[in-house]
């Protein structure tokens, strides 16, 4: 997930396991790693190979299908508007996210903890 060095992590103690927070401190690689392929929360998957493992672009095989990785989750909320969320499994039309000049907050969700720009 990015360079952690830039990152400001806290860690908040629960009954079972301290959860990381980390706040990035960039909102171009916040976005950048919950919307493209190979930064963090997204990937190419094709039928190919039951869309088990991640695939590099092949325009020119149409069963690929940008999904979220089965360990992450994002929600980009916009300054107006309804959020968009990047879930597990399902697929993905960046065309319908909100553009990042238009964002307020982005939370990001890994095997980790959370991390998060605002």
């Amino acid at each position: 997930m990015g360079r952690k060095n830039k990152y400001e992590t806290r860690y908040l103690p629960t009954s079972w396991a301290e959860v990381e927070i980390s706040r990035i401190a960039s909102k171009m690689e916040a976005y950048r790693d919950a919307t493209e392929p190979g930064w963090g929360v997204v990937e190419w998957y094709s039928e190919t190979n039951n869309f088990k493992v991640p695939v590099n672009r092949d325009k020119s095989d149409q069963s690929q299908v940008l999904l979220c990785d089965e360990d992450t989750s994002a929600v980009l909320y916009p300054r107006v508007g309804m959020e968009y969320c990047l879930m597990p499994d399902e697929k993905i039309n960046l065309r319908e996210a909100p553009r990042r000049s238009d964002l307020a907050l982005i939370v990001i969700s890994h095997v980790n903890g959370y991390c998060f720009w605002a």
